[in-house]
Protein backbone atom coordinates (compact mmCIF):
# COMPACT_ATOMS: atom_id res chain seq x y z
CA UNK A 1 0.00 0.00 0.00
CA UNK A 2 1.40 3.45 -0.69
CA UNK A 3 1.80 6.04 1.79
CA UNK A 4 0.47 9.58 1.07
CA UNK A 5 4.34 10.88 1.27
CA UNK A 6 4.88 8.65 -1.56
CA UNK A 7 2.71 10.80 -3.47
CA UNK A 8 2.72 14.08 -1.88
CA UNK A 9 6.86 14.22 -2.86
CA UNK A 10 6.11 14.51 -5.97
CA UNK A 11 3.32 16.53 -6.42
CA UNK A 12 5.46 19.02 -3.76
CA UNK A 13 8.94 18.80 -6.51
CA UNK A 14 6.63 19.50 -9.33
CA UNK A 15 4.87 22.51 -8.45
CA UNK A 16 8.63 23.93 -7.12
CA UNK A 17 10.07 23.23 -10.31
CA UNK A 18 6.69 24.32 -12.65
CA UNK A 19 6.65 27.51 -10.47
CA UNK A 20 10.66 28.05 -10.79
CA UNK A 21 10.45 27.81 -15.09
CA UNK A 22 6.95 29.72 -15.33
CA UNK A 23 8.80 32.56 -13.35
CA UNK A 24 12.47 32.65 -14.64
CA UNK A 25 10.85 32.70 -18.29
CA UNK A 26 8.00 35.63 -17.44
CA UNK A 27 8.91 38.03 -19.53
CA UNK A 28 5.68 39.11 -19.39
CA UNK A 29 6.49 41.72 -16.63
CA UNK A 30 8.59 43.93 -19.13
CA UNK A 31 6.28 46.51 -20.97
CA UNK A 32 8.18 45.77 -24.15
CA UNK A 33 6.29 48.99 -25.90
CA UNK A 34 8.26 51.12 -24.11
CA UNK A 35 11.76 51.78 -23.81
CA UNK A 36 14.11 53.86 -21.73
CA UNK A 37 17.66 54.92 -20.80
CA UNK A 38 19.30 55.02 -17.90
CA UNK A 39 23.30 55.55 -17.36
CA UNK A 40 25.18 54.98 -14.27
CA UNK A 41 27.46 52.47 -12.41
CA UNK A 42 27.69 48.61 -13.03
CA UNK A 43 27.84 47.38 -9.15
CA UNK A 44 27.17 43.99 -10.40
CA UNK A 45 27.92 41.63 -13.36
CA UNK A 46 26.97 38.30 -13.93
CA UNK A 47 27.42 36.29 -17.32
CA UNK A 48 25.77 33.12 -17.24
CA UNK A 49 23.39 30.49 -18.48
CA UNK A 50 20.77 31.27 -19.17
CA UNK A 51 20.65 35.31 -18.97
CA UNK A 52 23.35 38.05 -18.37
CA UNK A 53 22.34 40.47 -14.94
CA UNK A 54 23.22 44.06 -14.69
CA UNK A 55 22.71 46.08 -11.40
CA UNK A 56 23.48 49.35 -12.46
CA UNK A 57 23.47 52.23 -9.59
CA UNK A 58 21.51 55.10 -11.04
CA UNK A 59 21.73 58.69 -9.64
CA UNK A 60 19.28 61.32 -10.12
CA UNK A 61 19.02 65.33 -10.56
CA UNK A 62 18.71 65.73 -6.51
CA UNK A 63 21.69 63.34 -5.79
CA UNK A 64 19.94 60.13 -4.72
CA UNK A 65 20.59 57.16 -5.70
CA UNK A 66 18.39 54.01 -7.26
CA UNK A 67 19.74 50.55 -7.65
CA UNK A 68 18.12 49.36 -11.15
CA UNK A 69 18.28 45.12 -11.92
CA UNK A 70 18.75 44.61 -15.62
CA UNK A 71 18.38 41.49 -17.19
CA UNK A 72 19.93 40.39 -20.59
CA UNK A 73 18.92 38.12 -23.32
CA UNK A 74 20.15 34.61 -23.88
CA UNK A 75 23.81 35.20 -24.16
CA UNK A 76 24.00 33.58 -27.49
CA UNK A 77 21.92 36.53 -28.22
CA UNK A 78 23.84 38.88 -27.00
CA UNK A 79 27.20 37.29 -28.45
CA UNK A 80 25.66 37.96 -31.60
CA UNK A 81 25.27 40.90 -31.21
CA UNK A 82 29.04 41.27 -30.50
CA UNK A 83 28.56 41.97 -26.49
CA UNK A 84 30.25 39.56 -24.64
CA UNK A 85 31.81 39.18 -20.97
CA UNK A 86 34.46 41.32 -20.87
CA UNK A 87 32.41 44.34 -22.80
CA UNK A 88 31.10 45.45 -19.03
CA UNK A 89 33.17 45.45 -15.55
CA UNK A 90 31.97 46.35 -12.27
CA UNK A 91 32.94 50.25 -11.71
CA UNK A 92 31.90 51.11 -15.57
CA UNK A 93 30.19 53.75 -16.19
CA UNK A 94 27.41 52.52 -18.86
CA UNK A 95 24.34 53.75 -20.65
CA UNK A 96 21.58 51.00 -21.13
CA UNK A 97 18.42 51.09 -23.17
CA UNK A 98 15.58 48.67 -21.81
CA UNK A 99 12.35 47.84 -21.61
CA UNK A 100 11.11 48.85 -18.00
CA UNK A 101 9.51 46.68 -15.66
CA UNK A 102 5.11 47.08 -15.89
CA UNK A 103 5.11 47.31 -12.41
CA UNK A 104 7.17 50.42 -11.82
CA UNK A 105 10.05 48.82 -9.99
CA UNK A 106 13.78 49.89 -11.34
CA UNK A 107 14.65 46.73 -13.51
CA UNK A 108 14.37 45.97 -16.92
CA UNK A 109 15.02 43.95 -20.24
CA UNK A 110 17.97 45.41 -22.07
CA UNK A 111 17.93 46.32 -25.53
CA UNK A 112 21.30 47.75 -25.73
CA UNK A 113 24.30 49.05 -23.91
CA UNK A 114 26.54 52.38 -24.67
CA UNK A 115 29.96 50.71 -22.49
CA UNK A 116 32.51 52.50 -21.30
CA UNK A 117 34.23 52.92 -23.96
CA UNK A 118 31.54 54.14 -26.06
CA UNK A 119 30.68 51.76 -27.83
CA UNK A 120 27.13 50.85 -28.85
CA UNK A 121 25.70 47.48 -28.58
CA UNK A 122 21.92 46.51 -29.88
CA UNK A 123 20.45 43.85 -28.29
CA UNK A 124 16.92 42.08 -30.03
CA UNK A 125 14.96 41.72 -27.09
CA UNK A 126 12.53 38.77 -28.66
CA UNK A 127 14.80 35.84 -28.11
CA UNK A 128 14.35 34.98 -24.48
Amino acid sequence: MFSGKYILLPILLLSIFTDSVLAHHAAVVFDRSRSIEKSGEVTHFIWRNPHLIINLEVTDDDGQTELWKIEGQALSALRQAGFDRDVVHVGDQITVMMAPMKNGKPGGLIQGVIAADGTSYSMDSSEE
